[in-house]
């Protein structure tokens, strides 16, 4: 009788697992389609990392009860590691080098690490603090807080705090206080942004290196709408029916696809090399990285080591990246982890040009 209550209960663990399987392997090739036409395959990229979490238990779960079928889970594991290797990965270090570019990426969160409010000058200072100590030759930020009466005053204060000569900007919206902002130590020109019918989502110019020029983009892709803040209630049903929750989310998808075109489309005419960095709000099992990675090589992926997860209000997740041209090399790139400062991690990766 036990033998039987024990097979039962593998069956049903085995039903469960092979529908979590199947909703796995969605979110593995959710890049390949395309949001707008496939809404509930998007969101199941968003779910990767903790399908195939729930995937190894089961894997777990078969091998405790020494059940065979413990194969299963384990192909599906198996499967699921060329998308794990995009957000855990290791290679060796290299030596550094005097022609190498740093470059720091950053969203600061309106200085505050608020969306209500702005320019905490506690928060600002730290961020301040750590933008000089890593004396890069390229900053990126998004979400930087600058009043409008004031911003050539904020920028050249942020230029000698980052030890750079050049800036340029550009507004999220129309007369609003919130930028992008690039910052470099060499000579920027032919600044320009590019926008949807609400406001703009990347800023890019060329940067004259030595004998060479450099496409810069900086991005800031639709965020999700959703202030995770919220989520304090345990009453779900009263969030969902508050907050519609898919519909918000599935908007935040269909944008980002019409950014993620336009931005392939500035890419593939670019003549120059390029490296694009920013907040993309998307996983690496989303369409808009499998667009980008088509032209673009993930720096991450390239020198990185360890958890690539920059976003600290949904775990796990990995949606701020810096990618590069295939005429340049990527020899370093690391998240550096900060609390209280904004609810992302930032950036930083080293580049040689080829």
């Amino acid at each position: 009788m036990k033998k039987k209550k024990s097979s039962v209960g593998n069956t049903i663990m085995f039903i469960i697992n092979i529908v979590l399987a199947i909703l796995m392997l969605l979110s593995i090739f959710a890049g390949y389609f395309k949001p707008d036409s496939h809404r509930y395959i998007a969101f199941l990229g968003l779910g990767f990392p903790y399908l195939f979490l729930v995937n190894l238990l089961f894997l777990l779960y078969f091998i405790l009860r020494r059940s065979r079928l413990w194969l299963f889970p384990f192909i599906i594991t198996l499967i699921g590691i060329p998308s794990v290797m995009r957000i855990v990965t290791y290679h060796k270090a290299t030596e550094p080098a005097a022609d190498e570019l740093k470059f720091v990426s950053y969203n600061v969160k309106n200085l505050s690490n608020s969306n209500i409010f702005f320019n905490n000058d506690s928060i600002a200072d730290r961020i301040y603090d750590k933008l000089n100590q890593e004396d890069a030759d390229v900053v990126m930020l998004q979400e930087f807080y600058a009043t409008q009466e004031d911003k050539d005053q904020i920028f050249n204060a942020l230029k000698k705090i980052t030890d750079t000569k050049y800036y340029i900007y550009t507004n999220y919206y129309s007369g609003r206080n919130i930028c992008m902002v690039i910052l470099s130590k060499h000579k920027l020109m032919n600044a320009k942004s590019i926008r949807d019918n609400k406001k703009s989502y990347a800023l890019y110019c060329d940067m004259i290196y030595n004998d060479d020029t450099l496409r810069l983009i900086n991005t800031h892709l639709q965020s999700l709408y959703i202030d995770l803040s919220n989520y304090q209630s345990v009453n779900s049903k009263d969030i969902i029916n508050s907050l519609n929750i898919f519909e918000k989310l599935a908007k935040a998808f269909d944008a980002r696809q019409y950014q993620t075109d336009l931005l392939v489309e500035l890419i593939k005419t670019t003549p120059y090399k390029t490296i694009l960095c920013g907040d993309f709000n998307d996983t690496p099992n989303s369409y808009t990285y499998h667009q980008i990675h088509k032209y673009l090589k993930d720096s991450f992926m390239e020198t990185g080591n360890g958890f690539g997860f920059t976003f600290k209000e949904l775990p796990l997740l990995r949606i701020d990246y810096m990618f590069h041209s295939s005429d340049i090399k990527a020899t370093y790139f690391t998240v550096k982890r900060e609390k209280g400062m904004s609810d992302h991690d930032y950036i930083v990766g080293k580049f040689r040009l080829k």
